[in-house]
C-alpha cells in the first residue's frame, strides 16, 4: 500500500463521544481503512465519515477504486467466498477481513451495506446501536 499518494478524507463531529467497543470498532474501520486503500488506484481518495443520529453510529467508508462485480457482493461475508483479488499495487490478502467484521458487527446488532460500481469504487456503510458492548 507504499506509495499510492491517496488523498484521505475524514470527516467526524469533534465533540462526538462514543460508548461502544473500543476493539470491535477499531477492527471495523481498520478492515474497512485498508480495504479501501488496498483496492483505489494512485492519486485516488478516500474518505471515510462517521455520523450519530437516533442512538445510531454510522460510518462510511467510500473510495474511488476498482469496485466488486455485483455478483460477487452477498459473498463478501462468506467463509466460502472465492472472491480474492490483489490491490492495485499487488497487496494481498487473505479475504477473511470483511468475514470477521461481519461477524462483530452481528454480535454488536449492527449491520453492514455495500454499494459498488465495479470500475468506479465502493461504499461500505455500517451502522450499529450506540454504547453497543460484547468483546468478541
Amino acid at each position: 500500500m507504499q506509495n499510492k499518494k491517496l488523498n484521505i478524507k475524514l470527516d467526524y463531529p469533534s465533540d462526538a463521544v462514543i460508548h461502544s467497543d473500543v476493539d470491535v470498532i477499531s477492527l471495523l474501520v481498520s478492515v474497512l481503512l485498508t480495504n479501501a486503500i488496498k483496492y483505489s488506484h494512485p492519486g485516488g481518495e478516500v474518505r471515510m465519515s462517521v455520523t450519530i443520529k437516533d442512538d445510531l453510529l454510522k460510518f462510511v467508508v467510500s473510495d474511488d477504486g476498482v469496485g466488486i462485480p455485483s455478483s460477487k457482493i452477498p459473498h463478501l461475508f462468506s467463509m466460502k467466498n472465492d472472491y480474492l483479488r490483489s490491490g492495485t499495487n499487488h497487496e494481498k490478502g487473505s479475504g477473511m477481513g470483511l468475514v470477521v467484521a461481519k461477524k462483530a458487527l452481528d454480535e454488536l446488532g449492527g449491520s453492514i451495506k455495500v454499494d459498488s460500481k465495479l470500475g468506479k469504487g465502493s461504499t461500505f456503510t455500517i451502522t450499529l446501536p450506540v454504547g453497543a458492548q460484547k468483546h468478541i
